[in-house]
C-alpha cells in the first residue's frame, strides 16, 4: 500500500489565522491537535495572513487543514472517520478545520532515518497498515505531518478539490 504526504500545492498560499490570537485561542485552548481532540465552544473566527484565492483545502496551523464547505458536504464523512471538523468562519463563511486525531504506529524503524533529536527525517512505513484508515499522524514526528493511503488520495483527486497535492512515501 502506498502512503502519501497531504501537502499544499505550489500554487495555494492561503493561511488562515485566529482573527484575534488572544481573545480567540482562549476558549478554544490549542490550535496544535498533536493527534488529539480539540475541545471548541463554537466557531473560530479567522482572518487570512495575505490576500489570497481561498482553495478547497488551506493551511492553518502545522499538522491541520481547513477545509472547503464543499469538501464537507461531499467526503467529510470519510474525513470525519479520522478527526475532528471543527467550524471556522471567515468573512461570515463557513469552513472547517480538519483535525486529524487517528495516530498509528506505523514506522519501520529499522528503514526509517531519525534526526539527531529522535523526530523522523526520512519516514518508511510498514507493508501491512490496515487499509481501512485513510489518514493518520505519526508520534515520530510529533504529530504535525498529515498522511493518507492511496483511497483518500484518489478520492480527492476525482473530485478535483483544489489546493492539495500528495507526496508518495517509501515503504518498507
Amino acid at each position: 500500500m502506498t502512503i502519501y504526504t497531504i501537502e499544499l500545492s505550489d500554487d495555494n498560499n492561503c493561511t488562515f489565522t485566529p482573527k484575534d490570537e488572544a481573545r480567540s485561542i482562549e476558549p478554544h485552548g490549542s490550535l496544535l491537535s498533536k493527534g488529539k481532540e480539540l475541545e471548541w465552544p463554537h466557531s473560530l473566527e479567522v482572518s487570512l495572513e495575505d490576500e489570497c484565492e481561498i482553495k478547497d483545502f488551506s493551511f492553518i496551523q502545522s499538522g491541520s487543514l481547513v477545509i472547503s464547505n464543499n469538501v464537507k458536504v461531499i467526503i467529510g464523512e470519510e474525513l470525519e472517520k479520522f478527526g475532528q471538523l471543527l467550524t471556522i468562519t471567515y468573512n461570515n463563511k463557513t469552513f472547517w478545520l480538519w483535525n486529524v486525531t487517528q495516530s498509528l504506529d506505523a514506522l519501520d524503524h529499522g528503514q526509517s532515518s531519525f534526526n539527531r533529536y529522535g523526530g523522523v527525517s526520512r519516514p518508511v512505513f510498514k507493508k501491512d497498515l490496515p487499509e481501512q484508515i485513510l489518514a493518520f499522524k505519526i508520534k515520530e514526528d510529533n504529530f504535525s505531518t498529515i498522511f493518507c493511503n492511496s483511497y483518500l488520495k484518489d478520492l480527492i483527486e476525482t473530485n478535483n478539490f483544489s489546493g492539495v497535492s500528495f507526496e508518495a512515501e517509501a515503504s518498507a
